[in-house]
Protein backbone atom coordinates (compact mmCIF):
# COMPACT_ATOMS: atom_id res chain seq x y z
CA UNK A 1 0.00 0.00 0.00
CA UNK A 2 2.68 2.48 0.99
CA UNK A 3 4.69 2.00 -2.68
CA UNK A 4 1.51 2.12 -4.36
CA UNK A 5 0.49 5.79 -2.42
CA UNK A 6 4.04 6.42 -3.46
CA UNK A 7 3.61 6.07 -6.63
CA UNK A 8 1.11 8.01 -7.04
CA UNK A 9 1.77 10.89 -5.23
CA UNK A 10 4.43 10.84 -7.82
CA UNK A 11 2.86 10.31 -10.67
CA UNK A 12 0.49 13.27 -8.91
CA UNK A 13 3.47 15.76 -9.19
CA UNK A 14 4.22 14.97 -13.02
CA UNK A 15 1.08 15.76 -13.64
CA UNK A 16 1.42 19.09 -11.71
CA UNK A 17 4.37 20.15 -13.58
CA UNK A 18 2.88 19.16 -17.07
CA UNK A 19 -0.37 21.88 -15.67
CA UNK A 20 1.50 24.38 -14.83
CA UNK A 21 3.66 24.15 -18.07
CA UNK A 22 0.27 24.37 -20.26
CA UNK A 23 -1.07 26.98 -17.75
CA UNK A 24 2.05 29.00 -18.36
CA UNK A 25 1.74 28.42 -22.47
CA UNK A 26 -1.86 29.46 -22.60
CA UNK A 27 -1.32 32.36 -20.38
CA UNK A 28 1.55 33.21 -22.20
CA UNK A 29 0.74 33.36 -25.54
CA UNK A 30 -3.31 33.88 -24.91
CA UNK A 31 -4.13 30.74 -26.04
CA UNK A 32 -7.61 31.39 -24.08
CA UNK A 33 -8.66 33.46 -26.80
CA UNK A 34 -9.20 30.83 -29.16
CA UNK A 35 -11.63 29.61 -26.40
CA UNK A 36 -13.86 32.06 -27.05
CA UNK A 37 -12.67 33.84 -23.87
CA UNK A 38 -11.13 36.96 -22.84
CA UNK A 39 -8.75 36.44 -19.78
CA UNK A 40 -6.78 33.32 -18.14
CA UNK A 41 -8.18 34.12 -15.46
CA UNK A 42 -11.82 33.38 -16.96
CA UNK A 43 -9.74 30.74 -18.96
CA UNK A 44 -9.58 28.34 -15.18
CA UNK A 45 -12.67 29.38 -14.02
CA UNK A 46 -14.18 27.49 -16.96
CA UNK A 47 -16.53 24.27 -15.27
CA UNK A 48 -14.26 21.97 -17.41
CA UNK A 49 -11.12 23.68 -16.43
CA UNK A 50 -12.03 25.13 -12.87
CA UNK A 51 -8.90 25.62 -11.20
CA UNK A 52 -8.99 28.49 -8.49
CA UNK A 53 -6.88 31.27 -9.47
CA UNK A 54 -4.37 30.80 -6.18
CA UNK A 55 -3.80 27.18 -7.65
CA UNK A 56 -3.24 28.04 -11.10
CA UNK A 57 -0.70 31.04 -10.03
CA UNK A 58 1.20 29.07 -7.72
CA UNK A 59 1.43 25.99 -10.05
CA UNK A 60 2.76 29.28 -12.50
CA UNK A 61 4.85 30.54 -10.07
CA UNK A 62 6.58 26.88 -9.22
CA UNK A 63 7.17 26.37 -13.34
CA UNK A 64 8.85 29.77 -13.38
CA UNK A 65 10.97 29.95 -10.54
CA UNK A 66 12.17 26.05 -10.87
CA UNK A 67 12.80 25.41 -14.32
CA UNK A 68 12.59 28.29 -15.94
CA UNK A 69 15.09 30.19 -13.12
CA UNK A 70 17.22 27.80 -11.91
CA UNK A 71 16.92 25.16 -14.89
CA UNK A 72 15.63 22.23 -13.13
CA UNK A 73 13.72 19.76 -15.45
CA UNK A 74 10.29 19.13 -14.99
CA UNK A 75 10.90 15.66 -13.79
CA UNK A 76 13.19 16.56 -11.28
CA UNK A 77 10.49 19.64 -9.81
CA UNK A 78 7.67 16.54 -9.73
CA UNK A 79 9.91 15.02 -7.33
CA UNK A 80 8.64 17.37 -4.64
CA UNK A 81 5.20 18.55 -4.18
CA UNK A 82 4.37 21.83 -5.29
CA UNK A 83 3.20 23.68 -2.41
CA UNK A 84 6.12 22.41 -0.76
CA UNK A 85 8.13 24.46 -3.65
CA UNK A 86 5.81 27.37 -2.79
CA UNK A 87 6.09 27.13 0.59
CA UNK A 88 9.56 27.67 0.48
CA UNK A 89 9.64 30.17 -2.41
CA UNK A 90 10.12 33.61 -0.26
CA UNK A 91 13.45 31.97 0.79
CA UNK A 92 14.89 30.80 -2.55
CA UNK A 93 18.07 33.10 -3.80
CA UNK A 94 20.43 32.45 -6.61
CA UNK A 95 22.97 31.34 -3.92
CA UNK A 96 20.59 28.79 -2.28
CA UNK A 97 18.22 27.53 -4.84
CA UNK A 98 19.97 24.04 -4.99
CA UNK A 99 20.12 24.11 -0.67
CA UNK A 100 16.31 24.77 -0.46
CA UNK A 101 14.72 22.67 -3.11
CA UNK A 102 16.78 19.76 -1.53
CA UNK A 103 15.04 20.93 1.68
CA UNK A 104 11.42 20.66 0.09
CA UNK A 105 12.33 17.53 -1.30
CA UNK A 106 13.66 16.15 1.80
CA UNK A 107 12.19 17.54 4.92
CA UNK A 108 8.69 17.32 6.15
CA UNK A 109 6.27 20.49 5.87
CA UNK A 110 6.40 21.15 9.62
CA UNK A 111 9.80 21.27 9.13
CA UNK A 112 9.68 23.61 6.69
CA UNK A 113 7.64 25.58 8.86
CA UNK A 114 9.86 25.68 11.62
CA UNK A 115 12.99 26.28 8.90
CA UNK A 116 10.87 29.74 7.66
CA UNK A 117 10.61 30.70 11.12
CA UNK A 118 14.03 30.44 11.95
CA UNK A 119 15.21 32.29 8.82
CA UNK A 120 12.69 35.03 9.44
CA UNK A 121 13.78 35.33 13.30
CA UNK A 122 17.60 35.40 12.19
CA UNK A 123 16.78 38.19 9.47
CA UNK A 124 14.67 40.20 12.13
CA UNK A 125 17.83 40.54 14.27
CA UNK A 126 19.82 43.27 14.51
Amino acid sequence: MRDRIVEIRRDLGLSSIQLAYLLKETKEKRLFEAWGMNSFEEAIADPDISISRSTAYGLLQVWDTWVERYGLTPEEVATVPYDKLLMVAPMVTDDNHTEIFENAKTLSRQDLVHMKLEKKLNQDLP
